[in-house]
C-alpha cells in the first residue's frame, strides 16, 4: 500500500566536484555543460511518490551559478604533449632485425636483380625468367597492365596523363641508356663472375645433392600419380570439360528459369506444405483406426473358423495314414474355449480286470515325469485331462463292477490309501495326453466341470520285480533327455522292403550318368583351375615389374644419398685428417727421437712400437669406415629390397595357396583324378618358389640379364677415394720406416743388403724364354731332310737309353 505525503520534502541535488557551496545549484533548463541527472527529458530525475505533487524547493536568483557535476570534454588538440610523444615513441620501437629478415632481403634484392638483367633478354632460357613471363602473360597483361592502360585511355583522364607521360618519356629513355652503358656492364663484368664463382659451386655441392636426394624420393610417388592421372581421370577430364562447355548455355538458363519457378511457387509450397501436416492425423483417426475395427469385427472370425477347417480336415488326412499321435506330439491343441464342461465321467472298473489294468498303469508309470497334479495349487486338471480320463474309462467299463465316485469341479481329495496308489499308478497313462491350459480353459473347468473318479481297489496280484530296472532305465533316460513313453511307444509295423535287381540297361545308363557328372565336374574344375593358374601368371608378372621399379627406385635414392651422406663423408674426412695428423706426427718423433741421446738398440725398439701403434690405429679408422658404409648399405639398400621382395613374394604365396585351397578339396572327391592333376596342382605353389629364386638372383645380381646397380658403381668411387688415402698413407710411411731404419739400423741394413741377392728394376729374362730361343735358332733356317735325321737320331738315342 502507498501512503501519499502532503508535503513531500525536496531532495537536494548532490555535486560530485569539491565545492565550498553549502546548497548546489540546479539549472532550470538544458545547458551545454549541465549535467545529465539534472536534464529533465520528459521525466524528473528525482520522481516524487505521486504523479500530482509538484516540485517546492528554494528558487535561484538569476546570478545564481551553476557547476556541472561532470567534467567537460577535452578536444584532441588539447590532449598534453607528454602522451603524444609516448605514443611516436611506442611507433618508433621496432623489433631488432634478425639473421633471417637479412638474408630474406638479401634474396630479395638478388632475384629483383637478376631478373631485370637477364630475363628481359633471355625469356626461355631460365626457369625464373619463364615464371615470370609466364606470370606477366597469365596475370599482370591481362588483369593489371591492360585495365591500366584503359585508364589511361580514358577520356576523363587522357588530358591529365597525357602530358606526364609525354615528360617522363625523355627521362626514362635517358635512363634507360645510362643504366645500359654504366650498371649493365659493371653487373655482368662484376656481380655475375663472382656469383658464378662462390655461390653456384656451394650451391651445387650442398644443395643440388639434397634436392636430387628429395627428387628421387618422391619421384616413385609423382610418377605413380600421374600415371594414375593420366590413366583412370585424363580421358574423364577432357570429356567432361567438353560436355561442359556445350551445356554451360543450357545450365545457366536452366539455372536462371529454376530459381524464377522457385521464387514464384515458394507461397504456394509453403502453403501446400502446411495443409499437408494435417493429412497423416486426419487418414489415422477416420479411414485406418475405422478401418482396423471393422476388420477386426468382420475379417478375424472368418479367418479363425477358415483355420479351424483347415486343421480339421489336416488332421483327418493325418489320421488316415496314422500319423495323427506325432502331429499332436509337435503342434498340441491350445484352442481355448469359452463354454464349461459340464459332462460327467464315469468309470466301471471289473474286480477281474484290476490286475491287467494295475500292470499297465504300472508300465505306464514310467512316463514322461511332468507332474499330472501340482503340490503348491489346488491339484487342477484341464479339459484335456477330463477327455484323457473319459478315454480311459470308457476303455474300461465294460470289465465289471461299476465303482464310481462323484468329485466336483476338477478337483479330488481321495481318502483311502489305495485309491492314491491307484492313481499314482495310472498317472502315466493319464498324462500322455496332458498339456498347459490356458487360463480361459483352466478357470471354467476348475469351477463347474463334476468329475466321476473310479474308486480305486488294490489289486489282486503285486506288482512285477521289474520296478527297480524299470526306475534306473527311467533314470538313465532322464540323464540323457529322453521319455520313456516315447521310447515304449508302439512302434508301426515293419513293412518289408521289397528289393529289385536293376537290369543291364538300367545299370549302364546309371553308368553313363555317373561318368558324364564326373566329366562336367572335371571340366569345371580345370577351368577354375586355369583362371586361378592366369590370375597366378598375371600377379607373378605384375609384382616383378613392381619389384624392378622398387628395386630401381630405392638403388637411385641410395646412391644420390651416398653421394651427400653425412655420416660416411665425416668418417672419411676424419680417416683422412687422422692419416695426414699420424703422418705429422711419426715424422715429428722421428725428429726427437734422432736428435736425442739414447743408444741404437733403444731408439730401435721405441721406433718400432711407434710404427706399430700408427698402423694399428690407421687400421682402427679404416674398419671403422668400412663398418659404417656395410651398416648403411645394409639399412638403405639391402633391407628395403628385402622387404620389397618379401612383400611381393606374400601376394604371390596368398594367391597360390587360395588358388590350392579352392581346387584341393574337389581334387580328393574326383574320381578320375590323376597324378598329373595333382602335379598340376602343387605347380601352383612351385610358381611362387621359381618366382622367388628369379627374384633373389635379381636382387643379388646373379640374373642372367642383371638390373643396373648405380650404387655400386658410387661405391667404387667412394673405394677408390678410400684407396688413394690408404695408398698415400702406407706409401709416406714406408719412406719414414726406411728413413728411421737408415737411422736407427744403418750397419745391420748394409750387411743385409750386401749379403742379400741382387735387385734391378730392369727387366729380366725368363729362363723358358732362352730355352725357346734355343729351339727357335735349331729350328729356323734348316731344311726339311735335316730336321727329319734330327729327329730320327733323337728317337735313336732314346731307345739305346732304354
Amino acid at each position: 500500500m502507498v501512503v501519499t505525503r502532503k508535503t513531500p520534502v525536496p531532495m537536494p541535488p548532490a555535486s560530485r566536484t569539491p565545492s565550498t557551496l553549502s546548497t548546489p545549484k540546479v539549472g532550470k533548463g538544458k545547458s551545454s555543460y549541465s549535467s545529465p541527472l539534472s536534464q529533465d527529458d520528459g521525466g524528473s530525475p528525482v520522481k516524487m511518490s505521486s504523479p500530482n505533487v509538484k516540485y517546492v524547493g528554494p528558487q535561484f536568483s538569476d546570478d545564481a551559478m551553476f557547476i556541472n557535476s561532470s567534467p567537460p570534454r577535452k578536444s584532441p588538440k588539447e590532449k598534453p604533449k607528454n602522451k603524444s610523444r609516448k605514443k611516436g615513441s611506442t611507433k618508433r620501437e621496432r623489433r631488432p632485425n634478425t639473421w633471417l629478415d637479412f638474408f630474406s632481403r638479401v634474396f630479395l634484392l638478388g632475384f629483383l636483380i637478376y631478373s631485370l638483367s637477364v630475363c628481359p633478354n633471355a625469356k626461355d632460357e631460365s626457369a625464373i625468367c619463364r615464371g615470370l613471363a609466364e606470370y606477366r602473360r597469365l596475370i599482370l597483361e591481362p588483369y593489371v597492365i591492360t585495365p591500366f592502360n584503359n585508364l589511361l585511355q580514358h577520356p576523363s583522364v587522357s588530358p591529365y596523363s597525357t602530358p606526364i607521360i609525354e615528360n617522363a618519356k625523355p627521362i626514362l629513355e635517358r635512363s634507360r641508356k645510362e643504366w645500359n652503358d654504366r650498371v649493365v656492364p659493371q653487373w655482368n663484368g662484376y656481380v655475375i663472375p663472382q656469383w658464378k664463382k662462390h655461390v653456384v659451386p656451394q650451391w651445387n655441392t650442398h644443395v643440388s645433392p639434397q634436392i636430387a636426394v628429395l627428387d628421387a624420393k618422391v619421384d616413385p610417388y609423382r610418377r605413380k600419380v600421374t600415371e594414375a592421372y593420366a590413366k583412370h581421370v585424363s580421358p574423364y577430364v577432357i570429356y567432361a570439360q567438353r560436355v561442359a562447355r556445350k551445356s554451360q548455355p543450357y545450365i545457366v538458363m536452366t539455372a536462371a528459369r529454376t530459381y524464377d519457378s522457385y521464387q514464384f511457387s515458394k507461397p504456394y509450397i509453403a502453403r501446400t506444405y502446411e495443409e499437408a501436416k494435417r493429412i497423416p492425423p486426419f487418414v489415422n483417426k477416420y479411414i485406418i483406426k475405422p478401418l482396423a475395427a471393422l476388420r477386426r469385427q468382420y475379417v478375424d472370425p472368418h479367418v479363425c473358423k477358415y483355420y479351424e477347417e483347415v486343421k480339421s480336415i489336416v488332421l483327418d488326412k493325418l489320421a488316415s495314414l496314422g500319423l495323427e499321435d506325432q502331429f499332436k506330439r509337435f503342434y498340441p491343441n491350445t484352442k481355448a474355449t469359452s463354454e464349461p464342461t459340464k459332462s460327467e465321467v464315469r468309470t466301471n472298473v471289473n474286480k477281474d480286470t484290476i490286475s491287467s489294468a494295475a500292470s499297465i498303469a504300472a508300465a505306464s508309470l514310467h512316463a514322461r515325469q511332468s507332474s499330472l497334479f501340482d503340490n503348491s495349487a489346488s491339484n487342477t486338471i484341464s479339459s484335456n485331462t477330463v477327455a484323457s480320463v473319459n478315454s480311459v474309462s470308457t476303455a474300461s467299463k465294460t470289465l465289471g463292477d461299476e465303482s464310481t465316485e462323484s468329485v466336483p469341479g476338477a478337483t479330488y481329495s481321495p481318502e483311502p490309501e489305495d485309491l492314491t496308489k491307484s492313481l499314482e499308478s495310472t498317472q502315466g497313462t493319464v498324462s500322455e495326453n496332458i498339456q498347459q491350459p490356458s487360463s480361459s480353459t483352466y478357470s471354467t473347468t476348475s469351477s463347474s466341470a463334476p468329475i466321476d473318479v473310479p474308486k480305486a481297489h488294490r489289486p489282486s496280484s503285486p506288482v512285477p520285480a521289474s520296478a527297480s530296472v524299470d526306475q534306473e532305465l527311467e533314470d538313465l533316460l532322464a540323464d540323457l533327455g529322453l521319455d520313456l513313453e516315447e521310447t515304449i511307444s508302439v512302434q508301426p509295423s515293419v513293412v518289408p522292403i521289397i528289393v529289385r535287381e536293376e537290369s543291364e540297361e538300367e545299370k549302364a545308363a546309371k553308368q553313363a550318368a555317373r561318368v558324364a557328372e564326373v566329366a562336367e565336374k572335371r571340366r569345371e574344375l580345370q577351368a577354375r583351375h586355369t583362371r586361378w593358374e592366369e590370375k597366378l601368371a598375371d600377379a607373378i608378372t605384375k609384382q616383378t615389374s613392381v619389384l624392378k621399379s622398387t628395386i630401381s627406385e630405392i638403388r637411385r635414392s641410395a646412391a644420390a644419398d651416398l653421394k651427400v651422406n653425412l655420416a660416411i663423408r665425416e668418417a672419411v674426412e676424419k680417416l683422412h685428417s687422422e692419416a695426414e695428423k699420424a703422418l705429422r706426427g711419426t715424422e715429428a718423433y722421428f725428429s726427437k727421437l734422432k736428435e736425442g741421446g739414447k743408444s741404437r738398440d733403444e731408439q730401435s725398439k721405441l721406433w718400432d712400437r711407434v710404427l706399430k701403434k700408427v698402423e694399428v690405429k690407421f687400421e682402427e679408422r679404416l674398419q671403422e669406415v668400412e663398418e659404417k658404409v656395410n651398416k648403411w648399405y645394409q639399412d638403405e639398400v639391402l633391407s628395403k629390397e628385402e622387404q620389397a621382395l618379401i612383400q611381393g613374394s606374400d601376394i604371390i604365396r596368398t594367391l597360390a595357396d587360395d588358388a590350392q585351397a579352392d581346387i584341393g578339396l574337389d581334387y580328393a572327391w574326383l574320381d578320375d583324378v590323376t597324378y598329373l592333376d595333382w602335379r598340376r596342382y602343387h605347380a601352383l605353389l612351385d610358381k611362387h618358389k621359381v618366382w622367388l629364386e628369379e627374384a633373389n638372383m635379381l636382387t643379388n645380381g646373379t640374373h642372367e640379364e642383371p638390373y643396373p646397380n648405380p650404387v655400386v658403381d658410387t661405391l667404387e668411387d667412394l673405394q677408390s677415394e678410400v684407396r688413394d688415402i690408404t695408398v698415400g698413407f702406407e706409401t709416406r710411411m714406408r719412406r719414414i720406416k726406411r728413413e728411421g731404419d737408415r737411422t736407427f739400423s744403418g750397419g745391420q741394413n748394409e750387411e743385409e743388403s750386401a749379403s742379400g741377392p741382387e735387385v734391378s728394376v730392369l727387366p729380366i729374362e725368363s729362363k723358358e724364354d732362352a730355352v725357346l730361343q734355343e729351339v727357335a735358332d735349331a729350328i729356323l733356317g734348316r731344311s726339311e731332310d735335316e730336321i727329319v735325321e734330327a729327329l730320327g737320331r733323337a728317337e735313336r738315342y732314346s731307345h739305346e737309353e732304354l
